[in-house]
C-alpha cells in the first residue's frame, strides 16, 4: 500500500515542485523511518553464553552446506540470484529509456510506477486466494514465466501516451505476480527450512540477489558500450528466461508443490511407491489390512522423546488423547512416563490389539474407532489436556473437518502435539519421499492457533499448537 501510494505522490510531487526538490521528500522519509526505528523499545533477546562464543565463519559455512543441501530451497534461491540479475541490468537504464527514448514526462514515468505500485499491493492481498487456488509451486512458476513475457511490450514500445498505458498495465501485472510468487516461494523456503537455518537462508538468499545488483550494473553499463539501450534492455529480458528453466528442470522444482492431496485420488502408502486407491487413507479398510499383515512403522525414539516431553510437561493425572495410536508407544510413554491418563484411539482393530496385548499392568484406555467419522462422545473423556497425532495428519483426507474435531475435544490451554514429514525433506530417489506433507497442508494445520512452536528432528517436523 506504501509502494502504490508513494509513487503517485511522487509522480504529483515532481509535478509541482519539480525532480531535484522531489528528492527532499524521500530524504525527510528517510529521516522519518531512522526516528520511527529509533523509538522501538522492546528489548532483544539475550544469546545464550554458548551461542554467543560461536565462530561467525562457522555459522556461515554451515549455513552455506545446509542451503546447497537441500535441493528446493537451492533451486528457488539460484533462481531468484539470476532473475535479479536479469532485472538489475534492465533497472540501469530502464528510468532513462522510458525518459528519453520514449519521451515519457516525470509525471507520467510517476504514474507508470504508481501502476505497477498498485499491480503489487493486489498481489500481496490476492496472493493466499491464488495459492489456494492453483497451488504454491504453480504460483510461483507463473510469477517468474511472467516476468521476461512483461519485458515484450517495453522492447516494442514507441513514444506515445497509448504505449505508457500498456506499460503501465503491462507493469502492474507483473509486480503483481511478481508479489504473489514472492509471498509463495518464501513461505515455500521457510516451512521447508530447519528452524535452526531460517536466519542464515534467509541471508543467502539476500547475498546471492542484491550482492548481484552492483554487478549486473557494471554488466549493463559495458553492455551500453557495445549495444544501445533497447539491446541491452533485450539481454536483462532474456536473462530472465533462465530462472524459468532452473525450475522446471530441475527434479525439485517447486511446482512438485501444489494442491494438497484429495480425497480417492492417487496416495502413498508408508514404505511404498505410490498406488492408485479409491479408499480412504484415514479408514479401516485402508489400514487394518497393513496391521494385520505384520507392517510397522517408524518408532518413537529418545530423541523425539525428549522434544515432546520439554513442550508439553508432565501430566499431573490429566486426560491426554493419542490419535493413530498404532502400537501404542506414545500412548504408553504419556501414561507410564509423563503422567498422563492417556487414551490411544485407532482405527484398525489388528493395531489397538497388538498395542493392548504390551500392557503388563494397568495402562492406557484402548479404543478402535475412525476419529474422522465416529461419535466424539463415546470417547472416556468430554475434553482432553493434550491430544497427539504422530505420522497421522498426512492421511486424513478432509483435514479442514479432522482439525475442527481435534479443537472440538481439546480443553482450553491444552496442546496439539503433531509429528509429520514435510515435503521436500527426502530426495527424489527416495520411495518414502512422498510421505511430507505440502506447505498448503502445513498452512491448513497451523492457522487459527494463538501460539505455534516447532522444531526438526531430520525428516520430521513437531509442531505444539495451542488454542
Amino acid at each position: 500500500m506504501a509502494d502504490s501510494a508513494g509513487s503517485n505522490a511522487g509522480a504529483a510531487l515532481v509535478s509541482a515542485v519539480g525532480p531535484a526538490r522531489s528528492v527532499l521528500a524521500d530524504v525527510v522519509s528517510f529521516l522519518v523511518a531512522a526516528v520511527l526505528v529509533w523509538r522501538i523499545r522492546t528489548p532483544g533477546q539475550h544469546a545464550h553464553p554458548s551461542e554467543a562464543r560461536r565462530s561467525l565463519g562457522k555459522d556461515i559455512s554451515a549455513g552455506v552446506r545446509y542451503v546447497i543441501g537441500q535441493p528446493t530451497i537451492r533451486t528457488v534461491i539460484a533462481a531468484l540470484a539470476v532473475l535479479s540479475f536479469g532485472l538489475a541490468i534492465m533497472n540501469t537504464f530502464w528510468a532513462y529509456y522510458l525518459l528519453t527514448t520514449l519521451g515519457a514526462s516525470p509525471t507520467a514515468f510517476g504514474v507508470i510506477m504508481g501502476f505497477g505500485g498498485m499491480g503489487s499491493l493486489a498481489g500481496a492481498l490476492l496472493a493466499p486466494r491464488i495459492t489456494a487456488q492453483i497451488g504454491v509451486g504453480p504460483t510461483i512458476i507463473t510469477g517468474f514465466a511472467v516476468s521476461p513475457l512483461a519485458q515484450v511490450p517495453l522492447l516494442l514500445a514507441e513514444p506515445g501516451r497509448g504505449w505508457q498505458i500498456v506499460l503501465g498495465a503491462t507493469l502492474a501485472a507483473q509486480l503483481f505476480w511478481a508479489t504473489a510468487a514472492g509471498t509463495s516461494q518464501r513461505s515455500l523456503r521457510q516451512i521447508l527450512c530447519d528452524p535452526r537455518f531460517q536466519g542464515r537462508m534467509q541471508a543467502a538468499s539476500t547475498t546471492v540477489t542484491a550482492g548481484s545488483r552492483p554487478l549486473a550494473a557494471a554488466t549493463a553499463g559495458v553492455l551500453a558500450l557495445l549495444l544501445d539501450v533497447r539491446a541491452v534492455l533485450a539481454v536483462g529480458a532474456l536473462l530472465q528466461v533462465v530462472p524459468v528453466v532452473l525450475l522446471l528442470a530441475s527434479p525439485a522444482h517447486p511446482a512438485n508443490y501444489a494442491h494438497p492431496a484429495r480425497p480417492h485420488s492417487s496416495t502413498a502408502r508408508p514404505g511404498r511407491s505410490i498406488m492408485t486407491t479409491t479408499t480412504s487413507t484415514a479408514s479401516a479398510a485402508y489400514w487394518e489390512p497393513l496391521w494385520a499383515n505384520g507392517r510397522r512403522y517408524r518408532q518413537l525414539d529418545k530423541a523425539e522423546q525428549r522434544l515432546m516431553d520439554e513442550r508439553i510437561g508432565p501430566g499431573g493425572a490429566r486426560p491426554a488423547l493419542d490419535i493413530g495410536s498404532g502400537d501404542g508407544s506414545l500412548a504408553r510413554h504419556l501414561h507410564h512416563r509423563l503422567g498422563y491418563r492417556a487414551t490411544g484411539v485407532d482405527c484398525s482393530p489388528s493395531a489397538v490389539a497388538l498395542a493392548a496385548a504390551q500392557d503388563a499392568g494397568p495402562g492406557p484406555a484402548w479404543r478402535c474407532m475412525d476419529i474422522t467419522a465416529d461419535d466424539l462422545s463415546t470417547l472416556p473423556e468430554t475434553a482432553y489436556a493434550i491430544i497427539t497425532c504422530r505420522l497421522v495428519y498426512r492421511w486424513m483426507d478432509d483435514k479442514p473437518a479432522f482439525l475442527s474435531r481435534v479443537r472440538s475435544v481439546l480443553a482450553p490451554g491444552g496442546t496439539f502435539w503433531v509429528v509429520t514429514e514435510i515435503a521436500g525433506r527426502r530426495s527424489e530417489s527416495d520411495p518414502l519421499t512422498n510421505l511430507g506433507i505440502t506447505p498448503v497442508e502445513v498452512e491448513t494445520l497451523t492457522a487459527g492457533w494463538s501460539a505455534v512452536h516447532m522444531a526438526d528432528l531430520d525428516v520430521l517436523r513437531c509442531y505444539a499448537l495451542r488454542p
